[in-house]
């Protein structure tokens, strides 16, 4: 979901260089496209979302949720350098920067099976708390996110 949120102090926005990558690839269907055939430019927030919950595995979006840690979009700033057609496979890359700070930073790009890049995003999501306020990632997420680190580097 997207939520306007007040500034967010520069010192809560302190960054550490541990980058977590994944990729997941699905069909595109006829409902995903517009008129010209193509894919409607908007359904690529749906995919970049599907990718960045596939990257966190449901496990733990669930553990986060009933811990009361929620992320919410904060910015995001994308580019369409070519369309994807009906019954093309995409395939979303994503890399999300680890983080302890409210502000998380993700990089998405979208690619068709040929290679050919179609859509570049870079995002920054807010950690929020139950009552939606800005709130820093605790260690023990932080641990939970380097395991599923781990899990993603098992063949």
């Amino acid at each position: 979901s997207v939520h306007t949120l007040r500034q967010i102090p520069r010192r809560m926005m302190e960054e550490e260089k541990t980058w977590i990558q994944g990729r997941i690839a699905f069909p595109i269907y006829y409902e995903d496209t517009d008129f010209t055939g193509n894919v409607y430019h908007a359904n690529y927030l749906k995919y970049f979302e599907r990718a960045r919950e596939h990257l966190f595995g449901l496990d733990l979006i669930r553990k986060l949720y009933d811990m009361g840690l929620h992320f919410v979009v904060y910015s995001i700033d994308m580019k369409f350098i070519a369309p994807a057609r009906h019954g093309d496979i995409v395939e979303i890359r994503s890399k999300y920067l680890l983080s302890r700070s409210p502000v998380v930073r993700f990089e998405q790009d979208a690619y068709i099976e040929s290679g050919k890049h179609l859509v570049t995003a870079a995002l920054k999501l807010a950690a929020v708390d139950r009552q939606g306020e800005p709130t820093k990632i605790p260690d023990a997420v932080v641990a939970m996110i380097k395991e599923r680190i781990t899990q993603l580097e098992q063949p």
